[in-house]
């Protein structure tokens, strides 16, 4: 059986990416320029990558 329970997202922070970021990818691997409208995936200054979501 399934069960109708949704699960909840709570955002505990909220970190200003552009400042770290130091490239920016879409999703099929092509640099851009600056982040567009979808899904970007962000390389930062640390070496750690991040996807965001830009509706």
């Amino acid at each position: 059986m399934r069960s109708n329970t949704r699960e909840l997202t709570i955002i505990s922070s909220i970190v200003n990416t552009e400042s770290q970021a130091t490239t920016c990818y879409d999703l099929s691997g092509r640099k851009l320029n600056q982040m567009q409208r979808g899904i970007n995936i962000l390389r930062m200054k640390d070496g750690t990558s991040r996807k965001v979501l830009i509706k």
